[in-house]
């Protein structure tokens, strides 16, 4: 869902996850500087379409890359072949997934936090200087 926000109050909201739940994308119409405004409403919806997919799959390809130079390293000592084997590597790259996604949303939600204080900052700073 697309969202307009035209007030100070509506942009705080923002930071409230029950508030933007649904929120996909935001338009800002707030007083203030143009392209700072467009730019940050660039990064707001950035960080509000992040997944954290990103960083999970990132955290996963270098798991695999450790459980391959691992192999190589001591290729007498794994049993592929084996199912605990396997469910172990699963889980493993399971979990590596997992944190990268919390990692990954927590960095979006931290995105959108300094994108916000930055407009609340134009904002009062363009209110204080009429």
């Amino acid at each position: 869902m697309k969202k307009t926000i035209r007030t100070l109050l509506e942009l705080q909201a923002l930071r409230s996850l029950n508030a933007r739940h649904g929120i996909s994308e935001v338009l800002l119409e707030l007083p203030g500087p143009f392209d700072e405004i467009r730019k940050l409403e660039v990064e707001i919806n950035k960080s509000l379409k992040a997944c954290g997919c990103e960083i999970g799959a990132m955290l996963v390809a270098i798991g695999l890359l450790a459980l391959v130079f691992f192999s190589v390293l001591t290729p007498t000592h794994i049993n592929w072949a084996s199912s605990k084997t396997i469910f172990g590597t699963a889980g493993y790259l399971g979990i590596l997934a997992l944190l990268g996604k919390i990692i990954g949303l927590a960095i979006a939600n931290r995105r959108l936090q300094l994108a916000i204080d930055l407009l609340e900052h134009s904002i009062s700073q363009g209110a204080t200087r009429q």
